[in-house]
């Protein structure tokens, strides 16, 4: 079974869509490589590290049997900076970097709350040098990984008991006799059995090295979005000059990270043995991007009628438009798109919506969904075709919120109706 598993979850990764993306505003940054080959604000002292929440600066293995070594042997001389958190294992090339005045306040509390951990850290600086990024982004990271538990109703605890390697194979269709009743996953990172990995880079020429060496895709100024079958680990990698320096600015880096990883959490949790309906993922993905900046807009993919505008973050005012004058997509079509592709802003206001309405019907709640939808990922016959995935998502909207997919609408119309502004 977990050899079929380990297959699959190659194919899955085949149809994630690339993350594209379309940013309002501009930004600018200093550029400049890591003037210490030593980290200067802990300075590799064991003990400030075990205080920061950190195992490692490298080198260590990275994923599917390649090291930090490994890659930065392809990317030659690329400056690169490693670190390896709790739940991350992260490797970034940004440059130095201008806070802009809108950032201030914003970067200005990041930095005081990694004062509390690292008290080298300043916490006003004009300037975030290589270093100072590498310790912001992991701590974003990290604390994106702790909500996201607390939304699943989940600790480290719960997947401790899984193997950090591949277990011996099973009749198809047969779960071991030491698997347990209630499945939760794999391995001990969220159900994965090896960490998440990070890979931020300042050019697309350092990313696609790395995606033709490590990947099975082509190259190309595309994100990546991979799934390494074993051990079985998700990456995210992306970089500054993607769609023409739409993440020049850290805020919008920031955005676009969250947007993706909030993707590898979701498919990650009690493992990625199928894809699910995509309205979950994304919509749940823009709930967090939005908590960072609404005006930072992001999509894994987006058909587009005409150009986006800086009023298209407005997105409860329009959703509540649309519900007044009952003009929107069903959920018995919305919640069951398997793809990105054609979906329109208007589809990816109203699967954000969704998720905005059942997240606020109380965390216990969507830990129930995301518990009974992402269940093992295999059934009687040994696989889990898609028709199961969608009984398995209404069966878990009926035991969580005991909606059917009309009442749901119904529900969530008179909620955005009640809650969204006018205008």
């Amino acid at each position: 079974m977990l050899v079929q598993l380990a297959a699959r979850l190659v194919l899955l990764c085949l149809t994630a869509a690339p993350a594209a993306a379309s940013v309002v505003g501009g930004g600018s940054a200093a550029g400049g490589a890591p003037d210490e080959a030593v980290d200067p604000y802990t300075r590799g002292d064991p003990a400030a590290m075990q205080a920061a929440g950190y195992v490692s600066f490298g080198p260590f293995p990275w994923a599917a049997k390649h090291t930090t070594e490994d890659i930065e042997a392809i990317l030659g001389d690329v400056p690169m900076l490693w670190l390896e958190t709790t739940h991350f294992r992260i490797g970034c090339s940004l440059p130095a970097y201008k806070v802009t005045n809108a950032e201030k306040r914003k970067i200005g509390a990041e930095l005081e709350q990694l004062a509390e951990r690292i008290p080298r850290v300043k916490k006003r600086t004009k300037v975030l040098d290589p270093w100072l990024r590498l310790h912001l982004f992991a701590q974003r990271i990290e604390d994106l990984h702790a909500d996201f538990c607390d939304l699943a109703g989940v600790t480290d605890t719960d997947f401790a008991h899984l193997p950090q390697t591949a277990a011996a194979p099973v009749a198809d269709g047969e779960p071991s006799a030491s698997t347990p009743a209630t499945y939760m996953g794999e391995g001990p990172c969220l159900g994965m059995r090896d960490k998440f990995t990070l890979l931020l880079c300042e050019k697309t020429s350092t990313l696609a090295r790395y995606k033709v060496r490590f990947t099975q895709s082509g190259g190309g100024a595309s994100t990546i979005k991979w799934a390494f079958p074993e051990p079985a680990s998700l990456m995210f990698g992306t970089a500054v000059e993607i769609g023409n320096g739409t993440y020049d600015e850290d805020t919008k880096l920031h955005c676009h990270v969250v947007f993706n990883l909030i993707h590898n959490l979701v498919n990650g949790f009690k493992y990625y043995g199928y894809q699910l309906p995509v309205w979950l993922p994304e919509g749940l993905a823009h709930s967090y991007r939005r908590q960072i900046d609404s005006d930072v807009l992001q999509f894994s993919a987006i058909k587009l009628r005409g150009t986006l505008s800086e009023d298209e973050d407005d997105w409860a005012v329009r959703v509540r438009a649309r519900v007044k004058h009952e003009y929107y997509p069903a959920s018995s079509e919305l919640l069951r798109r398997s793809d990105w592709d054609d979906m329109t802003l208007t589809e990816h206001m109203m699967i954000w919506s969704r998720v905005d309405f059942l997240l606020a019907q109380g965390r216990d709640r969507f830990a129930v969904l995301l518990d009974r939808i992402k269940d093992r990922p295999y059934d009687e016959s040994g696989m889990l075709p898609p028709e199961r995935i969608l009984e398995r998502q209404d069966l878990a909207l009926r035991e969580a919120y005991d909606l059917d997919l009309q009442s749901f609408d119904e529900a969530w119309a008179a909620w955005v109706l009640d809650t969204y502004p006018k205008k």
